[in-house]
């Protein structure tokens, strides 16, 4: 997650072009988020600071970017478009 992030962090706000990122970092970061969803579905991983309410939408929001994570990773298996 933390390359992810670090990628993110370095992309310019707009970027020029397409920004083609590695495959295995997009796979292993939705791993790790569809993980964490299930450990807070489980009441294992919740910080104290959260409302108990707002758990479940946690979760769900986990789910969710990892989902967009995976449909990058399948949109993209192609490879990246041609150049014009």
């Amino acid at each position: 997650m933390s390359l992810l992030a670090q990628f993110l962090h370095e992309i310019p706000a707009e970027p020029p072009g397409p920004v083609l990122l590695p495959q295995a970092m997009l796979t292993r970061s939705a791993r790790l988020l569809e993980a964490t969803a299930q450990t807070v579905r489980e009441g294992f991983v919740v910080s104290p600071d959260i409302p108990v309410d707002d758990v479940p939408a946690l979760a769900n929001a986990f789910a969710r970017d990892a989902g967009m994570l995976r449909a990058l990773v399948s949109g993209s298996a192609t490879g990246p478009p041609p150049a014009n």
